[in-house]
């Protein structure tokens, strides 16, 4: 493919140009640690290489240059350095689409066997051609959208703890402020739940500092592993359908043998990927590690025998994703808005980002409170690329609760443990390190979810957790009382102890285990 004229345009850069830069970065970057791979429509070396010539040309430095972790840092910050301008990156997406059309298309005529094999999964064609409609429709049907005016909810003036006392409106937010400002943390979005029901919603502080514009119920904000259980949530549906066996063998849904995925060659001569079933990736047994550039050589290993001990994993939650696009033939993002959002109410949630969210989108910010920009995600990750709103994400809560979605079997399947934790932390998540100090409290993992037992029954339990993003939820299931806490920053974690153990009287929260290291901690 000739790509000289483009090089030639990016050597006396202006806006639109810095614009193409960005799509050709997008297009030129071999290591997604964030994204899945282009697969079979993935460009030739060498079409890469002269994209890299092109972008030196003007200096933006190239991801071939970077480490894994920075790029990762990177992605989550700023879309790479680049200006933000988000039509445009909608623009470069939806080129980035037509570019992987035209690359499968030359696959195709050379091998028609391949045409039902997708470039970033196994979903048709069709669906790609309907995703670069989508990104054109959105860029001129929403430009107009102005901010939408989040209208307060109708707060409780008082809310019920797990003791059976009760904290009013007014000290709950006290506590939350004077947290806030002791921790420096910048926004906070916090739902309280009292018989499965939504009773307080509230947020504190600010989604965008410099411009004193103030976080809101609506305002969207990076749900990071908030991700995992809303996608869990969708795959227990197709259980409950019979489209998915728990305990058979992932590789046997896959048309042809896992290893000769593009992002699961590494896999090739370790056959213990035969045992991996849906259950192992949910409950994070399948011995993966958390993501493949913490390695030494950035590579997929499996450490350990599938189902034999747990070790968090985002790696195993997007191998089901590809699984689940293949059984269903859709993409993770239509899956998750006919069966999860639109059910449920969640108008400001999706897998990926939109322009209609920039008007009222939270920038993340650092330890220092210095702002890392919105995070935006262009591509639908099951483990990570959610984006949601405190009002959302709280419905999302209830609807758990009250088992919306789901039989109360399925529900019960979902939270019932499936493997005790004798881990001395969370993470790093394969460390040997182990104690019996959570015995006591059954810590242990269910489908997507952290589990423990209290004198108020049981608890479950999903962090989220990214650069200039802290969020957390936990419910009690018996006790119908929970909460929603999202936050815009890297402080976030050093707040929820007090925050759980004042708002709802829950002592029981496994912290050191999580790494919650709180404000005032001497450590």
């Amino acid at each position: 493919m000739e790509v000289k004229p483009a090089c030639r345009i990016l050597k006396r850069p202006r806006p639109a140009q810095v614009v193409l830069a960005v799509f050709l970065e997008e297009l030129a970057n071999p290591v997604r640690p964030l994204r899945r791979g282009l697969g079979r429509g993935q460009p030739s070396l060498h079409f890469r290489a002269k994209i890299v010539e092109g972008l030196h040309s003007i200096r933006l430095k190239s991801s071939f240059a970077e480490k894994p972790q920075m790029l990762a840092q990177r992605k989550h910050a700023n879309m790479g350095g680049v200006p933000q301008f988000f039509p445009a990156i909608l623009i470069f997406r939806a080129l980035r689409m037509l570019a992987r059309m035209d690359v499968l298309d030359q696959d195709r005529s050379a091998n028609p066997a391949n045409v039902t094999e997708s470039i970033s999964g196994v979903y048709p064609l069709g669906f790609r051609v309907k995703n670069w409609i989508f990104c054109i429709v959105s860029l001129f049907a929403l430009a107009g959208c102005g901010t939408q005016e989040s209208k307060p909810f109708p707060n409780a003036p008082s809310i019920k703890r797990l003791d059976g006392s009760t904290l009013t409106a007014a000290e709950i937010d006290a506590t939350v402020t004077r947290l806030m400002a002791t921790a420096k943390v910048t926004g906070t979005g916090l739902a309280i739940l009292n018989d499965g029901k939504i009773v307080y919603l509230k947020t504190y502080g600010f989604r965008d500092r410099k411009k004193a514009l103030q976080l809101a119920p609506d305002s969207v904000m990076s749900a990071a592993s908030f991700s995992k259980v809303a996608f869990a949530y969708m795959v227990m549906q197709l259980v409950q359908e019979g489209v998915l066996d728990l305990d058979k063998p992932v590789y046997q849904y896959l048309p042809k043998p896992l290893p000769e995925y593009g992002d699961y060659r590494d896999l090739a001569g370790d056959d213990r990927y035969k045992k991996i079933t849906s259950r192992m990736l949910l409950d994070h047994t399948a011995g993966f590690p958390n993501w493949r550039w913490f390695e030494d050589d950035h590579k997929l290993h499996i450490h350990f025998d599938p189902g034999s001990r747990f070790a968090y994993s985002g790696e195993g939650i997007m191998l089901l994703q590809l699984v689940i696009e293949t059984v269903t033939h859709k993409p993770l993002e239509d899956l998750m808005q006919a069966r999860v959002f639109q059910p449920l109410g969640m108008t400001r949630t999706s897998m990926v980002s939109h322009l209609r969210f920039e008007s009222n989108s939270a920038n993340g910010y650092d330890e220092q409170e210095s702002s890392l920009g919105p995070q935006r995600r262009l591509q639908a990750q099951a483990a990570g690329s959610m984006k949601t709103t405190p009002a959302d994400f709280a419905r999302f809560m209830q609807a758990v609760l009250q088992s919306q979605g789901l039989r109360e079997e399925t529900k019960d399947l979902m939270l019932g443990p499936q493997i005790a934790i004798l881990s001395k932390h969370e993470f790093p998540t394969l460390s040997a390190e182990t104690t019996d100090e959570n015995k006591s409290i059954r810590l242990s993992y269910g489908l997507a979810w952290g589990l423990y037992w209290t004198p108020y029954g049981k608890a479950f339990f999903k962090e989220g957790h990214d650069e200039g993003w802290r969020n957390y939820t936990v419910c009690f299931d018996d006790a119908k009382i929970g909460i929603v806490i999202m936050t815009n920053s890297s402080n976030g974690e050093s707040i929820y102890k007090e925050l759980l153990e004042t708002l709802l009287k829950n002592t029981y929260t496994p912290i050191e285990w999580e790494g919650f290291t709180p404000y005032n901690s001497p450590h």
